[in-house]
């Protein structure tokens, strides 16, 4: 019994892992890609579903946020801060997440605070 709990756990964080990094699959690709290269497939493939930019967001921190979906329904993030020219890539972001954190900013809650709720812990595994 206890052989079989400790197999079971271990396929489901196996299987939990393998898709949660491997980010690639739901752009039609195989392999993992580089975050600069992520990106462009992301916009590239991926369509728009909502974003905001500096002026809308008056944010401290964020310049840019736009959410991206494809069609296995995988959601991406592309995210700018002011104080960096990069931007960061974050995967699999839940649906209610995202309508979460469109609802919050709407609301005029801060964006830096919901952008640590519900965009920060889907953060990439790319280099």
């Amino acid at each position: 019994m206890k052989t079989k709990f400790l197999l079971l756990i271990f396929f489901y964080s196996f299987l939990r892992f393998s898709f949660a990094q491997n980010y690639s699959i739901p752009l039609g690709g195989v392999g993992y890609l580089a975050c600069d290269k992520l990106e462009e497939a992301i916009v590239s493939k991926a369509k728009l579903v909502k974003g905001w930019d500096d002026y809308e967001l008056n944010s401290h921190a964020l310049k840019r946020v736009k959410f991206y979906s494809t069609r296995l329904y995988y959601n991406f993030a592309l995210v700018q801060f002011k104080n960096s020219k990069e931007t960061y890539v974050f995967c699999g972001i839940s649906n209610n997440d995202i309508v979460l954190f469109e609802v919050m900013i709407e609301t005029g809650e801060s964006p830096g605070k919901m952008f640590k709720k519900y965009i920060s812990p889907y953060k990439c595994d790319c280099n």
